[in-house]
């Protein structure tokens, strides 16, 4: 993770600025590698940058997140770009409150669902 993270800054230090995939990549590789904390700082840089961020950035954010606070920030930020709500950030999101053991926001989130009607 740490490599993929400065490979990312390389990329940047030589005018090839990462794209989408790259960051949603990054986000996934952080969530396997237990490294929720980068997560917000990664989803901040690709909007910082000119990255296009899609739901399969978002979903791969969802599942690096370590609370439900991360979570309800990610969703602010889906709105905020008018990315749709999926069973993919669901899913990532849900997963997130399993690890963090915060199932009141589990219950929330399968709620949510069906007030936006993801399948």
């Amino acid at each position: 993770w740490a490599l993929a993270i400065q490979l990312m800054a390389d990329m940047q230090d030589a005018n090839l600025p990462p794209d989408t995939l790259t960051y949603t990549k990054v986000l996934a590789l952080c969530n396997k590698c237990r490294q929720y904390g980068k997560t917000r700082q990664l989803v901040a840089a690709m909007q910082k940058s000119s990255v296009q961020a899609n739901v399969k950035a978002y979903g791969a954010a969802m599942a690096a997140c370590e609370n439900a606070e991360q979570i309800w920030d990610i969703f602010a930020d889906m709105k905020q770009f008018n990315i749709q709500r999926t069973a993919t950030t669901y899913y990532g999101a849900i997963t997130a409150c399993q690890r963090s053991k915060e199932w009141t926001h589990a219950l929330q989130l399968i709620a949510g669902m069906q007030d936006f009607s993801v399948q």
